[in-house]
């Protein structure tokens, strides 16, 4: 049972009724658009069980909020209900939607909402909403994970504030391994997470796999850990944010080294300046050149000379302090 439907195709359409009974819930009551029940306790936060009925499912908006286990999206209660993971849910989820018919009434009020001004400003604040308490089964840092962080420069006091986690089965097509998990924050809001292979993994496997509508071009890795006024190195990969941050500085990446208007409308906001720290590649180039478009006539903006060996970034400077070092303070302002 698989589907390669995202979620957000598909979540308007699920059928609350039929998913409530697939996964045991039953409302004590409801109050406007709200089924209120006992909470079946997912993530085990309850200390002796929901009693009382402390949950309450939003039946039109397809969120959930628990006074303790907080709120999310009903994929999240899925996952944790289920046991599963955000492709294994989606799948199961996807059971539950309805058909619907392709009206012309209905054709015509949904292409009013998309183009109002509202319904524009709906679709582009939209963001994934996950319950950060799927979090904690991947607190467990064995099988080669602080192997992995350590060879990697990245301190264990950087893992555990970044809450990065260890995935020892993620499941990608037909392969299975360990991998790094980096949860993606927007505020406290877990807007989703990237997972990278710790191990060896077949060519035609990604090295990154995201969860389903991560919002990878909508906004950057890390700007919510930063605090002072040093300068902010702007990088490409998520692992090196953290490299660099195990070194005291101050660190974000935008996951690739395509950018887009909306990172760069949030990289303007690190009036404290920021440096560049492109790979060495022609990706790279580009990823200086947009960048450097959009920034400097906005904030204090510097480049890093790069490392020297092709593709190589600051990542790739473990157990060489002088040379990352050396690398950040000389540099330059562009076309200087």
């Amino acid at each position: 049972m698989m589907t390669e439907v995202p979620y957000r195709d598909f979540v308007d359409r699920i059928d609350i009724d039929a998913w409530e009974e697939a996964i045991g819930f039953v409302p004590i009551s409801q109050k406007e658009n709200e089924d209120l029940g006992c909470c079946l306790d997912p993530w085990g936060q309850h200390q002796h069980g929901d009693r009382t009925g402390k949950l309450a499912i939003n039946r039109d908006k397809r969120l959930y909020n628990c006074w303790v286990c907080g709120g999310g999206t009903i994929l999240t209660y899925t996952m944790g209900v289920k046991d599963i993971d955000v492709a294994g849910a989606t799948a199961w989820l996807h059971q539950f939607t309805r058909r619907v018919e392709d009206t012309a009434e209905r054709f015509e009020a949904e292409i009013e909402r998309l183009l109002s001004e509202d319904g524009a400003i709906e679709q582009k604040a939209s963001m994934p909403y996950f319950n950060a308490a799927v979090l904690d089964k991947w607190n467990d840092y064995s099988d080669g994970m602080l192997e992995w962080a350590l060879r990697r420069g990245i301190s264990i006091e950087v893992l555990r504030r970044y809450r990065v986690g260890h995935n020892p089965d993620l499941m990608m097509r037909y392969f299975t391994g360990p991998a790094a998990v980096f949860p993606h924050f927007l505020g406290d809001r877990l807007v989703g997470w990237q997972s990278r292979w710790i191990c060896d993994f077949p060519k035609d496997i990604p090295k990154y796999v995201f969860t389903n509508d991560f919002p990878r071009e909508r906004s950057v890795y890390g700007i919510d850990q930063i605090e002072g006024g040093a300068p902010v190195v702007v990088c490409e990969s998520v692992p090196t944010v953290l490299f660099l941050a195990s070194n005291g500085y101050p660190a974000v990446a935008t996951f690739g080294a395509s950018v887009t208007k909306d990172q760069i409308l949030c990289l303007r906001r690190l009036q404290q300046g920021v440096i560049l720290a492109p790979d060495n590649d022609k990706a790279g180039d580009k990823f200086e050149r947009i960048l450097t478009e959009g920034l400097e006539r906005y904030i204090d903006l510097r480049v890093a000379e790069r490392v020297p060996d092709d593709g190589a970034d600051l990542g790739d400077l473990v157990g060489e302090p002088e040379v990352l070092r050396y690398l950040i303070e000389t540099s330059t302002i562009p076309g200087l």
